[in-house]
Parts: C-alpha cells; structure tokens; sequence
C-alpha cells in the first residue's frame, strides 16, 4: 500500500508537470489623435523651476493660426507605468489651402515634438530633420504626411523616425 501510494503521488506530480502555462498573453495598443484647431497660436512659456534650471514648453492659446496635433500613445496592457505618448504640433495660416516644413523650412516655422509617460524625459523640443505636409481635401478636411527624425525615448542625442499618413477635421 505504502508503494501504490507512492506511485499515485508520483504519477499525480508528473501529470500537473506536463501542463504548459504560457502565463500572460503580451498584448500592446495603439491609439491616434488628430486636431486641427481653427483660431489658435502656439506659444513659448518659460517656467523657472530653480535658480539654475528653466522649463520652456509650447501652449495652445487663441490666436490667428490653425494648431495641428498629431498624438501616437502606445500601451502595454499587462505591465504597469510603459505608456508612451509622442505628440507633434504645429502651425499653419489660417487661410492656408496646403502646407510643407522641411529641413530648410523648420527653422522660420514652429514644430514642436513632446514625448511623455512613464519614463520619458523629452519635453517640446523643435523638429529640425524631416518633412511635413498637407493638404486640404474639402470644406474643413485635411490630409496630412509626417516623417520627422525626433529624439529618441529618454536620451536626446540619439534620433528615432516618426512617419504617418492621416485625414483630420477642423474643429
């Protein structure tokens, strides 16, 4: 009896062995947003943090342009603090029927790139290297194309590509 139960704790330990859990599917999300915002500026803020230490970033505010954001948020749903959110911005006149930035033309244009989440550290930074453009399709519609080098998550000297094709609406 002692070895039956023996071989039945046994037989009973290599069954629950044999079973694959591959735990927690790895799933991430996306999520766009896209504005056009009819009647606003962006405009330079200077915060003092310290004596030694300033925080420039750029607002929305009313204004005589139309503000363009284009906003990408990557998402893991099974981990905690891995948001990421890249955020483009910028301005056209308001009378304008098609827009283009380039490496020429970023300089005398404001195209700012922020990326925030959990750990980011890259906060309104202008865009330099790339090109945007667009192209108004209707009454209130845009087409818009951007593929611009940014810095990269967290680390400033190192660029990374942003590139998407998107349709918006004036609001």
């Amino acid at each position: 009896m002692k070895y039956l139960s023996a071989l039945l704790v046994l037989s009973l330990s290599l069954v629950a062995c044999n079973k694959f859990d591959p735990g927690p599917v790895f799933r991430s999300v996306s999520y766009y947003e896209y504005k056009a915002e009819v009647g606003k500026k962006l405009v330079l803020k200077i915060d003092t943090i310290s004596k030694d230490r300033i925080y420039e970033h750029y607002v929305i505010e009313d204004g005589d342009k139309i503000v363009f954001t284009f906003q990408h948020r990557r998402d893991d749903t099974n981990a905690y603090d891995d948001e990421y959110v890249d955020i483009i911005r910028f301005e056209v006149e308001q009378d304008a029927t098609s827009f283009s930035f380039d490496d020429n033309t970023f300089k005398n244009s404001t195209v700012v790139y922020n990326a925030w989440g959990a750990w980011s550290g890259v906060t309104d930074v202008l865009v330099t290297d790339g090109f945007i453009s667009g192209k108004k399709v209707g009454d209130k519609t845009w087409d818009v194309l951007i593929s611009v080098a940014v810095p990269t998550y967290n680390e400033s000297s190192q660029m990374k590509n942003l590139y998407h094709a998107y349709r918006c609406e004036e609001q």
